[in-house]
């Protein structure tokens, strides 16, 4: 170490050296591998792929749904596109890492100079993380006031998600400037020559990441209290609430994170390249499992106004239909129709519809005043008003001509 802190002074040849050579003082009894070294970056490849893969693919519907079906854009549509972008960045910190310092390889088995650029990229993923999740989570949390207080009668939820919005911008605010602090200059992080002052980093990263937790968890509540609440079928609240539930994956991979933070051994502590490797895989886990948060809700509406939902669903769903009723001998019944005409049981003038009802029949006189969507990006409602007429005519005369002129009153001379 005492080396490295006269490397300026040092001869270029000598520079050149302590750049090629391991990163850390190998144990007794071993000898550093800087060539091959053992490492496990497939798994890192695996996770970063499955990642960016369902990220992207939910924000490709996700705009879709908001482009040419609402074919309106909100504030926190314009917020996620900014995460999206921070996103961008922790994915190039974590190739960085993969490039120069590798995934679960000891620090002795790095050379140096590609140890240090593994240090800038640990600074930079933290900065890029904290941006993304500013805009991430505003975004949801913006998203869900607009899905569910619309007109603000939740007003817990409402001020709930408000508070968590201004929370979370001071954490990771506070957090962003903490780290551009935490060496004065910042270089010294990765040019420890420089003989700069630097704060505790180690209590910082394990406070930040328990309140980072602590967020989340309330996150993924806020939703399920009101979801419980909706006048909809229990089957449906199951499958509202299940889209709401992808937060359960931040949950586990921020706890992952904190796991990783405290275990991690940092610059002159020991290897610190090696705990590297916990710390990017659930960092970048966490990430792309709040933009997947993010694009859920869209995803429904952007499948169903697809060809997915209307080509693909249906053509499987009558094959699902054809077959199984094959399988029966033709003998399956087909799904009770909706009752036309005369009165419910118990003189109940209402019937209740199923979610397999497909249209009510109205009477021949009947008409459609008034239908009209509430909410533009099909949340909840829909209103529509009929107005229906009976007419009767005289059962007392059966002759044809009399019922003739009843109907068509214009034909009387």
């Amino acid at each position: 170490m005492d080396v490295i802190l006269q490397f300026p002074h040092l001869t270029p040849a000598q520079q050149q050296a302590i750049l090629n050579g391991p990163a850390l003082i190998p144990p007794d009894g071993v000898e550093p591998n800087l060539e091959n070294p053992s490492n496990n970056n497939a798994l890192a490849i695996a996770v970063s792929v499955v990642g960016l893969t369902l990220v992207v693919i939910s924000g490709i519907g996700r705009i879709y749904s908001r482009v040419f079906v609402v074919k309106k854009l909100k504030v926190e549509d314009y917020l996620g596109l900014a995460a999206f972008g921070g996103y961008a960045g922790v994915a190039w910190a974590f190739y960085s890492q993969l490039v120069y310092g590798g995934f679960f390889v000891h620090q002795w088995d790095v050379r140096f100079g590609d140890f240090q650029n593994a240090l800038y990229s640990a600074v930079l993923l933290t900065i890029v993380y904290a941006i993304t999740m500013i805009f991430a989570k505003a975004a949801i949390l913006l998203e869900w006031v607009h899905i569910f207080v619309p007109n603000r009668e939740h007003r817990l939820f409402f001020w709930g998600a408000h508070i968590l919005i201004v929370l979370n911008v001071l954490l990771y605010g506070s957090g962003i400037i903490a780290e551009a602090l935490a060496c004065i200059p910042l270089a010294t992080i990765w040019k420890p020559w420089l003989m700069g002052k630097c704060i505790d980093k180690r209590k910082l990263d394990i406070t930040t990441a328990y309140f980072n937790l602590a967020v989340d968890v309330f996150i993924l509540v806020l939703p399920q209290t009101v979801i419980w609440k909706l006048h909809m079928p229990r089957e449906k609240k199951i499958g509202v609430s299940v889209i709401f539930s992808i937060g359960l994956l931040v949950v586990a991979t921020a706890t992952g994170r904190v796991y990783a933070n405290t275990m991690l051994r940092y610059v002159n502590e020991g290897d610190t390249n090696y705990g590297f490797t916990p710390l990017y895989l659930w960092a970048f886990s966490e990430v792309s499992c709040v933009l997947l948060v993010f694009n859920a809700p869209a995803l429904p509406k952007a499948i169903n106004n697809s060809w997915i939902g209307t080509r693909l669903i249906p053509r499987i769903d009558s094959w699902i239909k054809v077959s199984s009723w094959k399988q029966s001998g033709g003998n399956t019944q087909s799904p009770k129709p909706w009752p036309h005409g005369g009165k419910a049981a118990n003189d109940n003038p209402y019937r209740e519809m199923d979610d397999q009802s497909q249209e009510i029949e109205l009477s021949k006189n009947g008409a459609a005043l008034d239908s009209q969507y509430a909410l533009d990006d099909g949340t909840i409602l829909r209103h529509t008003e009929f107005q229906t007429r009976e007419d009767t005519i005289s059962q007392s005369s059966n002759n044809p001509r009399d019922i003739s002129m009843n109907q068509h009153p214009w034909m009387q001379t």
